[in-house]
Protein backbone atom coordinates (compact mmCIF):
# COMPACT_ATOMS: atom_id res chain seq x y z
CA UNK A 1 0.00 0.00 0.00
CA UNK A 2 3.00 2.44 0.70
CA UNK A 3 4.28 1.70 -2.89
CA UNK A 4 0.88 3.68 -4.50
CA UNK A 5 3.17 7.30 -4.48
CA UNK A 6 1.52 10.57 -3.67
CA UNK A 7 -0.86 10.62 -6.22
CA UNK A 8 -2.48 7.37 -5.08
CA UNK A 9 -2.78 8.82 -1.98
CA UNK A 10 -4.73 11.95 -2.63
CA UNK A 11 -6.92 9.53 -4.84
CA UNK A 12 -7.98 7.70 -1.82
CA UNK A 13 -8.36 10.05 0.10
CA UNK A 14 -10.74 12.04 -2.55
CA UNK A 15 -13.03 8.39 -2.81
CA UNK A 16 -12.82 8.05 1.01
CA UNK A 17 -14.46 12.03 0.71
CA UNK A 18 -16.81 11.30 -1.67
CA UNK A 19 -17.71 8.18 -0.02
CA UNK A 20 -18.33 10.15 3.01
CA UNK A 21 -20.90 12.47 1.39
CA UNK A 22 -22.48 10.02 -0.17
CA UNK A 23 -23.44 8.26 2.73
CA UNK A 24 -24.53 11.40 4.37
CA UNK A 25 -26.82 12.78 1.55
CA UNK A 26 -28.06 8.96 1.04
CA UNK A 27 -28.87 9.36 5.18
CA UNK A 28 -30.18 13.29 4.75
CA UNK A 29 -32.31 11.74 1.59
CA UNK A 30 -34.02 9.34 3.94
CA UNK A 31 -34.52 10.87 7.13
CA UNK A 32 -35.94 14.47 5.64
CA UNK A 33 -37.42 13.85 2.48
CA UNK A 34 -39.79 11.01 4.02
CA UNK A 35 -38.22 8.45 1.60
CA UNK A 36 -38.58 6.27 4.68
CA UNK A 37 -41.73 6.54 5.61
CA UNK A 38 -41.59 7.66 8.43
CA UNK A 39 -39.35 4.73 10.16
CA UNK A 40 -36.04 5.31 11.66
CA UNK A 41 -32.98 4.82 8.96
CA UNK A 42 -32.31 1.53 10.85
CA UNK A 43 -35.77 0.62 10.46
CA UNK A 44 -35.89 1.27 6.87
CA UNK A 45 -32.41 -0.74 6.45
CA UNK A 46 -33.67 -3.97 8.09
CA UNK A 47 -37.25 -3.65 6.35
CA UNK A 48 -35.61 -2.83 2.88
CA UNK A 49 -33.74 -6.28 3.52
CA UNK A 50 -36.56 -8.25 4.28
CA UNK A 51 -38.58 -7.47 1.07
CA UNK A 52 -35.35 -7.54 -1.14
CA UNK A 53 -34.96 -10.77 0.18
CA UNK A 54 -38.75 -12.03 -0.33
CA UNK A 55 -38.38 -14.72 1.38
CA UNK A 56 -38.47 -16.30 5.42
CA UNK A 57 -35.44 -14.65 7.43
CA UNK A 58 -33.50 -15.78 10.72
CA UNK A 59 -32.84 -12.96 12.88
CA UNK A 60 -29.40 -14.33 12.84
CA UNK A 61 -29.12 -14.19 8.67
CA UNK A 62 -30.84 -10.92 9.06
CA UNK A 63 -27.92 -9.43 11.42
CA UNK A 64 -25.50 -11.62 8.75
CA UNK A 65 -26.59 -9.87 5.85
CA UNK A 66 -26.65 -6.36 6.76
CA UNK A 67 -23.48 -6.49 9.17
CA UNK A 68 -24.70 -5.84 12.55
CA UNK A 69 -25.27 -7.34 15.90
CA UNK A 70 -28.04 -9.80 16.40
CA UNK A 71 -28.67 -7.33 19.84
CA UNK A 72 -29.66 -4.99 17.74
CA UNK A 73 -31.60 -6.21 15.25
CA UNK A 74 -33.67 -7.31 17.72
CA UNK A 75 -34.75 -4.32 19.36
CA UNK A 76 -35.21 -3.02 15.52
CA UNK A 77 -37.27 -6.03 14.74
CA UNK A 78 -39.00 -5.16 17.79
CA UNK A 79 -40.33 -1.79 16.95
CA UNK A 80 -41.35 -3.32 13.74
CA UNK A 81 -43.34 -5.46 15.21
CA UNK A 82 -45.07 -2.84 17.16
CA UNK A 83 -45.63 -0.89 14.03
CA UNK A 84 -47.32 -4.16 12.25
CA UNK A 85 -44.79 -4.31 9.64
CA UNK A 86 -42.92 -7.74 10.86
CA UNK A 87 -44.28 -10.77 11.96
CA UNK A 88 -41.75 -12.83 13.76
CA UNK A 89 -42.33 -16.33 14.74
CA UNK A 90 -40.89 -19.61 16.23
CA UNK A 91 -39.11 -21.83 14.23
CA UNK A 92 -41.32 -24.99 14.84
CA UNK A 93 -37.86 -27.11 14.91
CA UNK A 94 -36.00 -24.82 17.66
CA UNK A 95 -37.74 -22.50 19.42
CA UNK A 96 -35.23 -20.78 20.70
CA UNK A 97 -35.08 -18.96 16.79
CA UNK A 98 -37.08 -17.29 15.14
CA UNK A 99 -38.44 -16.45 11.51
CA UNK A 100 -39.15 -12.93 9.99
CA UNK A 101 -40.95 -12.35 7.39
CA UNK A 102 -42.97 -8.58 6.46
CA UNK A 103 -47.24 -8.48 6.49
CA UNK A 104 -48.91 -7.06 3.95
CA UNK A 105 -48.60 -3.74 5.63
CA UNK A 106 -45.02 -4.21 5.57
CA UNK A 107 -45.16 -5.10 1.67
CA UNK A 108 -46.55 -1.99 0.71
CA UNK A 109 -44.26 0.00 2.84
CA UNK A 110 -41.15 -1.78 1.86
CA UNK A 111 -42.69 -1.21 -2.05
CA UNK A 112 -43.16 2.23 -1.45
CA UNK A 113 -39.85 2.90 -0.01
CA UNK A 114 -38.37 1.19 -2.94
CA UNK A 115 -40.26 3.12 -5.02
CA UNK A 116 -38.82 6.58 -3.96
CA UNK A 117 -35.46 5.38 -3.52
CA UNK A 118 -35.27 4.21 -6.97
CA UNK A 119 -36.76 7.78 -8.50
CA UNK A 120 -33.82 9.39 -6.19
CA UNK A 121 -30.78 6.94 -7.90
CA UNK A 122 -32.70 7.62 -11.30
CA UNK A 123 -32.34 11.15 -10.79
CA UNK A 124 -28.61 10.70 -10.02
CA UNK A 125 -28.13 8.40 -12.94
CA UNK A 126 -29.72 11.05 -15.18
CA UNK A 127 -26.57 13.09 -15.15
CA UNK A 128 -24.56 9.90 -17.07
CA UNK A 129 -24.44 9.22 -20.56
CA UNK A 130 -25.14 5.48 -20.65
CA UNK A 131 -21.37 4.27 -21.50
CA UNK A 132 -20.74 6.45 -18.00
CA UNK A 133 -23.82 5.19 -15.93
CA UNK A 134 -22.07 1.50 -17.06
CA UNK A 135 -19.16 2.19 -16.14
CA UNK A 136 -20.03 3.49 -12.51
CA UNK A 137 -22.11 0.67 -12.08
CA UNK A 138 -19.12 -2.02 -12.80
CA UNK A 139 -16.46 0.19 -11.05
CA UNK A 140 -19.07 0.61 -7.97
CA UNK A 141 -19.07 -3.31 -8.16
CA UNK A 142 -15.53 -4.15 -8.72
CA UNK A 143 -14.79 -1.88 -4.87
CA UNK A 144 -17.50 -3.94 -3.39
CA UNK A 145 -16.32 -7.14 -4.48
CA UNK A 146 -12.97 -6.08 -3.34
CA UNK A 147 -13.86 -4.82 -0.20
CA UNK A 148 -15.99 -8.16 0.26
CA UNK A 149 -13.62 -10.35 -0.50
CA UNK A 150 -10.57 -8.61 1.78
CA UNK A 151 -12.85 -9.49 5.13
CA UNK A 152 -12.32 -5.79 5.88
CA UNK A 153 -15.69 -5.59 7.38
CA UNK A 154 -16.79 -9.27 8.62
CA UNK A 155 -20.57 -10.59 9.15
CA UNK A 156 -22.02 -9.82 12.09
CA UNK A 157 -21.49 -12.55 14.92
CA UNK A 158 -17.44 -13.09 13.33
CA UNK A 159 -15.57 -10.08 14.64
CA UNK A 160 -14.88 -12.04 17.67
CA UNK A 161 -13.45 -14.83 16.14
CA UNK A 162 -11.31 -12.88 13.76
CA UNK A 163 -10.13 -10.84 16.83
CA UNK A 164 -9.30 -14.82 18.11
CA UNK A 165 -7.69 -15.10 14.69
CA UNK A 166 -5.44 -12.46 14.34
CA UNK A 167 -4.55 -12.59 17.81
CA UNK A 168 -2.99 -16.32 17.28
CA UNK A 169 -1.43 -15.66 14.08
CA UNK A 170 0.64 -12.45 15.35
CA UNK A 171 1.70 -14.61 18.98
CA UNK A 172 2.82 -17.25 15.90
CA UNK A 173 4.57 -14.73 13.88
CA UNK A 174 6.55 -13.08 17.34
CA UNK A 175 4.49 -9.41 17.03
Amino acid sequence: MDSIGIQGKREIQQVRKLLRDLVQIFSAVDKYSGNCCGLTLSQCHILGELGRRGTVLSLGDLAQAIRSDPGAVSRVIDSLVKLGLVNRRPQPEDRRFVCLTLTREGERVFREIERRMNNVIALALEELSPGARKTFISSLATVVDTLEKTGCCPPAGQEKQRRVVRKASSFRSGN
